[in-house]
C-alpha cells in the first residue's frame, strides 16, 4: 500500500490567539525565523501551515505580519479533541520537532 505521506513534507495547523503565553508566542516566531513557511491559509496540504487567529496581542501581530496571514476562525475540534491551545501548541512542537 503506498503511504500518502510525502518525504520532506509536513501538514501543520496552529491556531494562534492572543491568550496564548508571551513564551509560546516566541516560539512560533523562532521557528518561523528558523525557516517555517505559510504556503496556503485555506486549510490545504502544504507545509507549515499557520493560521493565525488573535487579537491585540503585540506578538500574534507580529506572527501574523510576518506570515501575512488574514485572521481565520478556529476549528471546533482539532484532531477529534475539542479545540485547546495548549493541545495545538503541543501537536505544534511535536511536528516542529520532528522537521528539524
Amino acid at each position: 500500500m503506498e503511504s500518502r505521506r510525502q518525504t520532506g513534507t509536513c501538514s501543520m495547523h496552529l491556531f494562534v490567539h492572543s491568550s496564548l503565553s508571551e513564551a509560546c508566542c516566541q516560539d512560533i516566531l523562532e521557528a518561523v525565523a528558523s525557516g517555517l513557511r505559510c504556503a496556503t491559509t485555506d486549510g490545504g496540504n502544504a507545509r507549515g501551515v499557520i493560521p493565525i487567529n488573535g487579537g491585540d496581542s503585540q506578538l500574534v501581530a507580529a506572527i501574523r505580519q510576518q506570515l501575512q496571514l488574514s485572521a481565520v476562525t478556529a476549528p471546533p475540534s482539532f484532531e477529534g479533541r475539542p479545540f485547546d491551545n495548549r493541545v495545538m501548541i503541543e501537536r505544534y512542537v511535536e511536528l516542529y520537532r520532528a522537521m528539524r
